[in-house]
Parts: C-alpha cells; sequence; structure tokens
C-alpha cells in the first residue's frame, strides 16, 4: 500500500466541497504522471489537497481510486476546511493526515505542477513539521511550496506576535514581526443582484480571510506589513463598465490590522445609467487593491444584460443587469513584496469594449500627503487606441523612408503619443517635474494594449516656451502591464532552467549561436527539433523558467495575426498558445520569463506586440513577464541586444529589467548610423524586476 497526496487545482473547486462523496476524473497528460499514476494500486491511501487562486481551500479524503493509462478517477468527501489566513490545515486537520506520515508527494492537475529541486524539498519538509512528512522525492508543486513557505513565516510570525511595552507604566504597544506580507481576501456585497435603469445600489469591499462569492473572480492580495505596525492603509479603486457609474469618489483606503482577519470597510454606491450602448453586453465592477504603487489583489463582479427582460427602455425595448456567474479558473498567485516603489504608476481600466474610453488613476510618493492614495481622471480618445497608434507610426513604419526621415517619424509620433496620454497623468508628470521629484520608474498598469507608453515623448509649451524631453522609455525605467486578470508582475525573477527555440530553417543570422548562449548562460537547452509539436511536449514537462524564442516572425498587415516562424517554415500563431496544452500548461506550472527575439521578415507594421498577439496571449497565461519588439527588427542587432539584456541583468545585481531596457533605447535616439531596432523592445513587467539565477 503507497499513500498518496495529491496536489489539485480543479476549475469547478465548489463542487469538490459538496457534502458526500464526488466523482472526478483527473486528464493526465504528462508522460511522468502517467507513470507515477501507473503505480496507484488497489487499496492505496489518498488526501487531496485543493486550492485555488494559490490558497488551500480544503483537504479531502479519497474514499475510492482507480487509475488507468491517461486518467485519475477519485471518489472525494471532505475531511476537514483550511485556515486561509495563513494557508494551512487546522490542528485538527493535522491529527487526521498522521496516517500520511510517510506520504509520497506528488501534484495531479489539470495543469501538473512541477517539482521541487531536492534540496528545496529537504528545507521544505523541516519547515512543515506539522504537516504530513516523507516528501523525499521533491515532487511537491514548486507554486504551492512557495506559497506554503511564506504563509509558514506568516503563521510563525502570528503566533509569536510580542507586544513590548515602553515605560514603567506600559506606554505605546510595538508589533514585532518576522514576515513582510499578510495575505487576505478581496470581497465585494452588492445590495442586489438586479438592477434596472436608472436605479442605484450599495457597493461594500472589505478584506479578510473567507473565500468571495461564487459570483465572483478574485486574486488574493499579498500585503506588505509596515516595519513597527499591526495597522496600515491600502488602496482600493472600485472601477465599473458602462452602463455602471460610480458615484463619488472611485480610490478609497481601507485600514488592515496584521493581527485581524478582517479590515475595515470601503462603501460606494453605483448608478446604472439610462443609455445602453449597441455594442455592450455584459458589464463588470472590478475592486483593485493596491499598495506602493503596485496591483496587490482584486475583486470582480459581473453583470450579464438581460434585454426584453422587464424593466424600463433603454430607447431600445426593456433591460436589466443581473449577477454573473464569475470565472473560475485559477488566479495566479504571486508575491510581488518589494521595498522599492515605482515613482510613478498609471492603472487604467477600459469602460467599454471599443477602447476608446477609460478610467484612470495615477499614483505617486512624491504628492502630498492628501494625494498619497492617487488621482482619479477619464481618459477619452478621438477613435479606438489601436486605430490611433496605426496612425501615428503610419510613416515610420515606411520601408522606403530613409535613416533621416525614420528617425524624424519615430520622435515625431513619440510627441504625438505623449499628447495622447491620459491628461491626469500629464498633469501629474509635469508637477513632478516642476517640484523637481526625483522619478526614476514609471510603471503603466493597463487594459488599454495598444499605445507604446515608452517612445512617447513629453512635450509642452510653458510661459510661452516650448519644453521637450527624451522619451519615457528612455529617461525612465519603465515597465508595462497588460495582464487582464490584474495580478501584479514579481519583482524578483529567478532562473533556473532555460529553454532556447532557434529554428534551423527558416534561421535568423547568430540564431543558433543565441540558442547556444542563453542555454549555457541559464542551464538550458536549446529545442531540436524547433517545431511547434516539440514545443509542446518539450513544455510540457520542460521545468524551464526563461523561453527564448530567436527567429522569424510576421504579421499581415498592421495590427493583424501575428506569427513565428519555427522548424519547416511552421507557422505558429498567438491565438494558438492557447490549444497548445503543453504549453498552455508549461506557462502555468513554471511562469517563466518570455523573451521574443523575432525578426520580421520585412517591414510589414506595428507587429509583434499587437494586444491580440504573443505578449498579451502569454501574460494571461500566467508568463511573468515579456520582451517583444514591436515592429520588424535586424537579426544581428538582435543578438547584441539579447546579450546586453542579459549580461547586464546578470552580471550587475541592482541593474532592474526597466533600466536596462532604458539603455538599450537610448541607442535609437543617439547613435548613428539610426538603427530603430534598439526602440523597438517593449517589456511588460515590472520595471524594478531583477533577474537571478537559482
Amino acid at each position: 500500500m503507497i499513500y498518496w497526496s495529491l496536489v489539485l487545482n480543479p476549475v469547478d473547486w465548489r463542487a469538490m466541497l459538496k457534502a458526500g462523496a464526488t466523482e472526478h476524473r483527473i486528464d493526465l497528460q504528462s508522460p511522468r504522471l502517467q507513470e507515477l499514476a501507473r503505480q496507484v494500486q488497489e487499496g492505496d491511501r489518498f488526501a487531496v489537497y485543493v486550492t485555488y487562486a494559490g490558497l488551500w481551500v480544503a483537504v479531502l479524503q479519497a474514499d475510492r481510486v482507480k487509475a488507468d493509462e491517461q486518467s485519475l478517477s477519485l471518489a472525494t468527501s471532505p475531511l476537514a476546511a483550511v485556515d486561509i489566513s495563513v494557508g494551512l490545515p487546522t490542528a485538527a486537520v493535522r491529527e487526521q493526515l498522521s496516517f500520511l506520515r510517510h506520504t509520497r508527494m506528488v501534484s495531479f492537475s489539470r495543469s501538473p505542477l512541477r517539482s521541487l529541486p531536492s534540496r528545496d524539498g529537504e528545507r521544505l519538509g523541516r519547515l512543515l513539521d506539522e504537516l504530513p512528512q516523507g516528501i523525499d522525492e521533491g515532487l511537491l508543486a514548486r507554486r504551492i511550496a512557495e506559497s506554503w513557505e511564506e504563509r509558514l513565516s506568516l503563521r510563525d510570525r502570528l503566533s509569536d506576535r510580542e507586544v513590548a511595552r515602553s515605560g514603567p507604566t506600559g506606554g505605546s504597544a510595538e508589533f514585532r514581526r518576522r514576515a513582510e506580507s499578510v495575505i487576505r481576501v478581496p470581497h465585494l456585497s452588492v445590495t442586489q443582484n438586479e438592477l434596472l435603469p436608472g436605479q442605484s445600489a450599495g457597493v461594500q469591499f472589505r478584506l479578510d480571510v473567507g473565500l468571495p462569492d461564487q459570483t465572483d473572480q478574485f486574486a488574493p492580495a499579498v500585503l506588505d506589513v509596515p516595519l513597527r505596525k499591526a495597522r496600515f492603509d491600502v488602496g482600493v479603486w472600485l472601477a465599473a463598465t458602462v452602463p455602471l457609474s460610480i458615484e463619488g469618489e472611485a480610490l478609497r483606503t481601507v485600514e488592515v490590522d496584521a493581527r485581524q482577519p478582517r479590515s475595515s470597510l470601503a462603501d460606494y454606491v453605483v448608478t446604472v445609467n439610462e443609455a445602453l450602448p449597441e455594442n455592450v453586453e455584459s458589464a463588470s465592477l472590478l475592486a483593485l487593491v493596491t499598495q506602493k504603487g503596485r496591483p496587490r489583489g482584486f475583486v470582480s463582479r459581473a453583470f450579464d444584460i438581460v434585454r426584453g427582460g422587464g424593466g424600463r427602455g433603454g430607447g431600445r425595448g426593456g433591460w436589466i443587469l443581473r449577477a454573473a456567474r464569475g470565472d473560475d479558473g485559477f488566479d495566479a498567485f504571486r508575491s510581488i513584496t518589494t521595498e522599492l516603489e515605482p515613482d510613478l504608476t498609471v492603472f487604467v481600466r477600459s469602460t467599454e469594449p471599443e477602447l476608446r474610453d477609460f478610467s484612470c488613476v495615477v499614483q505617486t510618493p512624491h504628492l502630498g500627503a492628501n494625494e498619497r492614495r492617487g488621482i482619479e481622471g477619464e481618459w477619452r480618445l478621438p477613435q479606438s487606441s489601436s486605430s490611433l497608434v496605426e496612425q501615428y507610426m503610419g510613416d515610420f513604419i515606411d520601408d522606403k523612408s530613409t535613416d533621416f526621415l525614420r528617425r524624424s517619424a519615430l520622435v515625431g509620433a513619440g510627441i504625438q503619443l505623449f499628447r495622447a496620454a491620459p491628461d491626469v497623468f500629464r498633469e501629474v508628470f509635469w508637477r513632478l517635474i516642476d517640484e523637481a521629484a526625483p522619478i526614476a520608474t514609471v510603471f503603466i498598469i493597463s487594459e488599454e494594449p495598444y499605445l507604446p507608453w515608452e517612445l512617447m515623448i513629453p512635450n509642452r509649451i510653458s510661459e510661452g516656451v516650448s519644453q521637450r524631453r527624451d522619451p519615457l522609455g528612455v529617461e525612465f525605467a519603465l515597465g508595462r502591464w497588460t495582464g487582464r486578470r490584474w495580478g501584479g508582475p514579481p519583482a524578483e525573477i529567478r532562473i533556473n532552467r532555460s529553454l532556447a527555440v532557434a529554428p534551423e530553417v527558416p534561421s535568423v543570422a547568430h540564431g543558433a549561436d543565441e540558442a547556444a548562449y542563453v542555454a549555457g548562460l541559464f542551464r538550458g537547452t536549446a529545442l531540436d527539433p524547433a517545431s511547434i509539436e516539440n514545443l509542446d511536449n518539450t513544455m510540457r514537462d520542460s521545468e524551464a523558467q526563461l523561453v527564448h524564442f530567436a527567429c522569424h516572425g510576421s504579421a499581415d498587415g498592421r495590427f493583424a495575426n501575428q506569427e513565428l516562424r519555427l522548424e519547416g517554415d511552421e507557422s505558429l500563431a498567438a491565438y494558438l498558445l492557447e490549444a497548445l496544452s503543453g504549453v498552455r500548461d508549461g506557462l502555468a506550472r513554471d511562469r517563466p520569463f518570455v523573451f521574443l527575439n523575432a525578426c520580421e521578415c520585412g517591414r510589414s507594421g506595428v507587429a509583434l506586440a499587437d494586444a491580440r498577439g504573443f505578449p498579451q496571449v502569454l501574460l494571461n497565461l500566467q508568463a511573468v513577464g515579456v520582451i517583444a519588439p514591436l515592429w520588424g527588427i535586424l537579426d544581428t542587432t538582435a543578438f547584441e541586444i539579447a546579450r546586453d539584456i542579459y549580461d547586464t541583468a546578470l552580471g550587475d545585481p541592482t541593474a532592474r529589467l526597466g533600466e536596462i531596457m532604458a539603455r538599450v533605447r537610448r541607442r535609437a535616439y543617439e547613435d548613428d548610423p539610426f538603427d530603430d531596432t534598439f526602440a523597438a523592445y517593449a517589456y511588460y513587467g515590472d520595471p524594478l524586476a531583477r533577474i537571478s539565477v537559482g
């Protein structure tokens, strides 16, 4: 008899928690997991750990198990609940799991999880002295282990709190902590599930340690606890899409006490507008938790627009808003704790599907206390953002232009792009410049995916004098984040292994050298053959934290379908990534950094960083960061840039990715002869992130 422990991230996790035995079938797509499943024998004992959004939800026992070549069937019943404030089973659970003393740790999942290195498995085993032992095979999922370790530290801090009293009569209390963060789950409460046009409803936000309503999608908030303080404030931004609108201030703060499970409340009022645009089929409320200029967690409530369902007409018949069931997909749990804060952060949320109207919040630590939580603003474009970028970049991407005209067009486009930026951003930016604030970093977290903020050139007329600065992505360390799930990117990117993809046919100049360089630098391998099928099979079990492409890319017209050219001239379209189960599972499991050093075969437009393309898809599939060119690049220069980025990141432990990218871009504006390849790269990630090996 073998004792097993399963870690599951089921899509419909609530179904697994219903009373009574519930049948579950788990498809095993990984050869490694299929081999382990073949070792399951009748009478084996199982405990099932259910997780969601990186938090433990429950522990189940498997009453009946059946395994075959491709799947594992379980009949489960609840064993115990989990205290998700620290993410660990309660004492009663530990007693019930005593039979797992020699458990064999393995994880089965829709997306199979990565194993721990043996040394980390041993270290985790020492930490988990109150949980099932025997993880000698080190097959516990890495991401679960990381969250365990953080929560164990949190558990120690909460259980070992000390109150030091100053003076003979006590005086003030000092909060001494062992960890730097606490975990809280965001909640939205709406007074009504159905709303009529013109009607208002109350909305209440809070943070606590319970799971949210089943209609909500969420990501738990990882919050820094200030030194010597148990109580601290975090920001909350409530944003709505049409036909909903927020009455009064959308920016609030709530107080969190690290010693208590529940925060203070933030109360809002939302109103359903009378007018309903033809192209709107749904609406939503998003409450984003912010701290230190970064997104820390969120909760969203979706509403369906039900037409002909009663209520007052919006000019086209009756309609109502009705609360909809949220997406039960896994939202990444990411620790983004860092002592540094971006100097200027911009949050942008689209309020309608045409990408013309947006809500914005700008945060900076360099303004007064009354503006510290942020400044709100609306942003309306004269046309869709994709059309706007196409219009401004049209002359620049013309192959027939001379170097002089192309550099001039790049500068001219940057000037116009800045003028199209949100008013609230430009106003705050110039205030900081006029006050000589020490701005070094800019972070853009946006649902508007097209505008190349790194190319924007600040310009204005001040007191009759024309002023112009260097592009934002040259003067400042700038990072963009366009992940739709509003989870923040990590500030530390650790790479143990890499996978380099460089096809032999069609090849790029120095492609083989580039692949060998990356593989040697990060203990990796070069994909051979570099075909789509082999990429899918390899990423299923590769455990790579860096995936580097050195190949040709193409785009059919401006903002059209994007493709990478792999072995045998196979076309890997961006949308196809989501259909490749091995690629999808590898990205969800390993959360790699992805470098798309794709050289376009001819300049056909602003190509590889299109929102419908690779960066957006990769971020949605849980890549921790992406570097990709905005237009066709020279393959010889591309290898030079990749080597410069990696060498600088590893050679200088203090170097931040945003800063490295700024130095690369500067060469496009200053070097002769002109080579726009240096300005082409967009960086999607935290501007203060660092890369390290190990």
